[in-house]
């Protein structure tokens, strides 16, 4: 080995580069077979050579990392836990003894080497540093390796172009002896000395996790003796590193560079569970842009458009069989137009209503028309994203909404009806979006459209399938006076479901709209009677919470109804809420009773308070003491 020692540092011996290059395998090869004294005495040798010598002390730094690499001693796992079974007090001295020379002899050397070159990056001493600190354990890893990092990042600051390459090229070197565990950590150390420091790697740093999801290592992943062996193949970090990516690079520069990755794959036939992978990706790069400090406004909303655009422009779904595992393969370029459509949706929910910037209003008028064309998708999930971001639009003052109101209303009226499932988001979004439009002051829709509406299934089966978004797409209508056999139907339903209902909220909403209907409709004598015998049988519900909800529409209607309305029904509001308060033995129900009486008494006309009086008489007069409680109620 001395011989090939020699070799190596005498140049007038050894010129040739793959001569070197043999050499250092040879010693490194010759190390790794000795005993733990000779291997440290080698080692350290190298470092004095290295201090000694200037001039060749890159070539002694490449013989220290390839000796480093041949390190074949005991050594404790990276997370400090190491199996001491069957191990001798001897070798547990010598570990130890090991370590420690390591830690406090050689790695001090490596840091004086680093701190006398402290004006150039000097990629194999970080290379030598990082392959140091693998053999120690994994808290002394954790206290020095941030220091490496930051210290290689701060030249990337640097004025000169040379320095700035190689502190790249040593930050992919340190990348890739540290493995893609660490991707994310490195990724950290990066964002936080400067911003927009990854853009120069982005490719590499996308190419990384694209390999670790959907390539080579992915594949060996997926193999369940490797992943039951490897603490590296149980959770995979590479989503949340791609999140992390796409928040720190320069937004206006990197955009479309992020998704280059996933679209290569979407124009290929791929089977679901890599769409699966692919939309996650996706997922991953939308929830960094969101936080990422360098989008601006207009430079997001360009980028939302593009996208889009493109997107429905390859709109034509395809799958076909795959001969060779018999899954289905399928064209998913859809993938990426409902990843902008997600973010437009996001952005814009966060936007104030009362947005009157110009600038602003002039961006978001030509989605209108780019959203309008979504509603023809054939992908559901570009429908239910393209309803929602109109949702959202519809608050707005844009043109647009009103030159394509027509067909944008005519496009969800299809969707609607051709909805197989009342209950799907699909269907959800179509009833959220006509709603916006009925509350429109400038936007309505026609009695033929309402008409059209009411007649789905999910009005039909509102009993069995009620719906908040059904209920709030029917108030609006009730409130447009629709004149329609079915409505009243349909208001008969929503009766009983303010009753029947376990869920306060849709209780609630109920009694808003059986009160809109009662106020606004035009109802025969014989019709409001009907509507309020159901109101007073229902004081008798079996369920606590329907008979509240009766008390509360009575309520509403002793507030709302007209005087003379309300005075023709006074007295029999009046002996039916005395009923109920005098036998109903909840506390909530006999206390909200009492509080519609007493409403009622300060809401009528004097003389239909006077009937009510002289019935209260009556029953104080009786010789029946049951009667005097009730009696008492209108004072």
């Amino acid at each position: 080995m001395r011989l090939f020692f020699n070799m190596l540092f005498d140049e007038k011996e050894v010129k040739a580069e793959h001569l070197k290059t043999a050499c250092i395998e040879t010693i490194a090869s010759v190390a790794s077979q000795m005993g733990w004294n000779s291997y440290y005495t080698l080692l350290n040798k190298c470092f004095h050579g290295a201090s000694r010598s200037p001039d060749k002390q890159r070539l002694f730094i490449r013989l220290i990392c390839a000796i480093l690499d041949k390190f074949h001693f005991s050594k404790l796992s990276h997370s400090g836990e190491q199996s001491l079974v069957g191990v001798t007090d001897t070798q547990i001295t010598d570990l130890t003894n090991r370590q420690t020379c390591l830690y406090k002899v050689v790695f001090p050397k490596v840091q004086k080497l680093m701190d006398s070159d402290s004006e150039r990056v000097n990629v194999n001493i970080n290379l030598a540093a990082l392959k140091l600190l693998k053999l120690l354990p994994g808290d002394v890893m954790d206290t020095y390796l941030s220091t490496i990092l930051h210290r290689i990042s701060n030249f990337l600051k640097s004025r000169l172009e040379s320095i700035r390459d190689e502190a790249r090229s040593a930050l992919a070197t340190c990348l890739k002896e540290l493995g893609l565990g660490y991707l994310q950590f490195v990724v950290k150390c990066l964002s936080s000395a400067v911003s927009g420091s990854i853009d120069y790697c982005l490719g590499d740093l996308l190419s990384v996790i694209e390999n670790d999801i959907l390539g080579d290592v992915a594949e060996q992943k997926e193999v369940e003796k490797i992943a039951s062996k490897m603490k590296e193949t149980k959770r995979k970090t590479s989503f949340e590193s791609l999140k992390l990516v796409a928040q720190n690079v320069t937004f206006k520069i990197c955009a479309l560079e992020l998704l280059e990755q996933v679209t290569s794959h979407l124009q290929k036939h791929v089977t679901q569970t890599v769409e699966g992978k692919l939309e996650n990706m996706l997922r991953s790069i939308a929830a960094g842009i969101e936080s990422n400090p360098s989008v601006e406004q207009t430079d997001l909303f360009v980028f939302i458009y593009r996208i889009i655009s493109d997107g429905l422009k390859k709109d034509k779904p395809s799958e076909d069989k795959d001969s060779c595992t018999n899954g289905k393969r399928i064209f998913s370029h859809h993938l990426v137009t409902v990843f902008g459509l997600r973010i437009l949706h996001k952005r814009m929910k966060g936007m104030q209503q009362c947005v009157e910037d110009e600038n602003t209003l002039s961006m978001l008028d030509p989605l209108v028309k780019l959203l309008s064309n979504g509603l023809r998708s054939k992908y559901d999930d570009i429908l239910s994203s393209s309803l929602g971001c109109l949702v959202s639009l519809v608050k707005f003052p844009l043109p647009s909404l009103q030159v394509r109101a027509e067909k944008i209303k005519s496009a969800v009226l299809n969707i609607a009806q051709s909805s197989m499932n009342s209950s799907s988001p699909l269907m959800q979004s179509c009833l959220t979006l006509l709603t916006m439009l009925l509350r429109n002051t400038e936007i309505s829709l026609s009695q033929n459209q309402m008409c059209k509406l009411i007649q789905l299934p999910i009005f039909v089966d509102l009993e069995k399938n009620p719906s908040l978004a059904a209920l709030s797409l029917l108030k609006g209508i009730v409130s447009c006076k629709l004149e329609a056999v079915e409505i009243y139907d349909i208001v008969t339903r929503v009766s009983k479901l303010m009753v029947t209902s376990q869920m306060e909220s849709i209780r609630k909403e109920c009694r808003k709209i059986l009160l809109q209907f009662l106020l606004d409709y035009r109802l025969s004598e014989k019709h409001l009677q009907r509507h309020l015998k159901f109101l007073f049988l229902n004081l008798q519900y079996k369920h606590s919470t329907g008979r509240e909800s009766v008390l509360e529409m009575i309520h509403a209607i002793i507030v709302k109804f007209p005087k003379c309305v309300l005075d023709e029904q006074s007295l029999t509001l009046f002996l039916h809420l005395v009923a109920c308060m005098a036998n109903d033995n909840d506390n909530i129900v006999r206390s909200m009773g009492e509080a519609a009486i007493e409403k009622l008494v300060r809401s009528v006309s004097p003389n239909a308070l006077d009937s009510i009086l002289k019935c209260a008489l009556i029953w104080y007069l009786d010789s029946n003491q049951q009667l005097w409680g009730a009696a008492a109620q209108p004072w």
